[in-house]
């Protein structure tokens, strides 16, 4: 059994798979590959895929550890817990006024892809709009590898599940394309933006 804190990366060979389609992968096992980043760690995978399937997702990862194509890469160290300070006596402080929250721009989205391409952009539209462009713009530069990912992102009911799809497409997309893919991707979401 593999240890939740394990970290998996993928291997050239597994990059390989990915790109050329080979080792006779079925589409759960290609998922399983495509996310696995040297990030996540085996208890995130488990969270991700293993819903009522731990065992088989277990066997999974095993089998793509044997076949050579994810390796093991660090142990995610164990989360400290903050120091806990004595309370201090404070006079209460005015209340903040009431604002809804704001769901109508994208702009942490389009900040954060500028910010990595290195270019600064104004307020952008609203993260929907961005939503629908990326899945389209992600099956553009990587075909039918793309479909589960692009599913996510359009899938998205909120701006934070979006960011956090988008994040995780910047990196698939670099680690089966290249960094030329990678920034072509990019700039087609900072076009949508603008």
């Amino acid at each position: 059994m593999l240890d939740t804190t394990q970290v998996l990366a993928k291997t050239d060979l597994g990059r390989d798979a990915i790109s050329k389609r080979s080792h006779g992968l079925n589409p759960r096992q290609r998922a399983v590959l495509i996310s696995i980043n040297g990030e996540l760690s085996v208890g995130a995978l488990r969270a991700r895929f293993g819903a009522g399937k731990e065992a088989e997702l277990e066997t999974m990862l095993e089998h793509l550890l044997e076949q050579g194509l994810v390796e093991r890469t660090r142990v995610e160290p164990a989360p400290s817990a903050p120091p806990v300070s004595p309370p201090v006596a404070t006079a209460p402080a005015e209340p903040a006024p009431a604002t809804p929250p704001r769901e109508t721009a994208a702009a942490p989205v389009v900040v954060a892809v500028a910010e990595t391409a290195g270019e600064s952009l104004p307020e952008g539209p609203d993260w929907r709009v961005l939503r629908d462009r990326a899945g389209a713009l992600l099956h553009q530069v990587m075909g039918e590898d793309a479909d589960l990912l692009a599913m996510r992102l359009e899938r998205s009911r909120t701006e934070r599940e979006f960011m956090d799809h988008l994040e995780r497409s910047f990196a698939v997309v670099e680690s089966a394309r290249g960094q030329a893919a990678a920034a072509s991707y990019r700039a087609g979401i900072l076009s949508a933006a603008a």
